[in-house]
């Protein structure tokens, strides 16, 4: 369930998907029984963009993660499904950058490869990726 921060209210919350309206005492349950996810979050451009979650480690935590499935849906190149894909530092853990929801991003095995070999790189525009290739000829790209 995606709730934007901005619907989540004392009457309960807009859902995100189809905007039907969630109850309070409902929103509390499933929040409390963890019959469902619910991630907070905001809309930018368009997308929703969920809020960070957490940081101080060098792997994404399993919260970090449905998160990352919310907001990329797969990997940010191809498209192939998260259950192919790994969290991938922008700003790489050893120069410093942190696990936190803007430094991360969902790549499959293929497309990570191809960032680490210079292929293209990836930057981010108020919570949403974006990826400009290089010089370089990069494969083709097949999910």
């Amino acid at each position: 369930v995606l709730v934007e921060l901005e619907d989540l209210s004392s009457d309960g919350a807009v859902l995100e998907d189809d905007e039907s309206v969630l109850g309070t005492r409902m929103l509390d349950l499933l929040t409390c029984t963890a019959i469902v996810s619910v991630i907070l979050g905001t809309r930018r451009k368009g997308v929703f963009v969920p809020l960070a979650l957490a940081r101080g480690k060098r792997t994404a935590n399993h919260h970090q993660w449905r998160a990352l499935i919310a907001r990329d849906r797969g990997c940010i190149r191809c498209g192939r499904a998260p259950r192919y894909c790994q969290a991938h530092h922008i700003h790489h853990w050893r120069h410093g950058g942190t696990t936190d929801l803007n430094n991360l991003v969902l790549l499959c095995n293929r497309c990570h490869h191809d960032l680490h070999h210079g292929h293209y790189t990836i930057t981010m525009d108020h919570g949403i990726p974006h990826i400009t290739p290089t010089t370089d000829r990069s494969p083709p790209l097949t999910a």
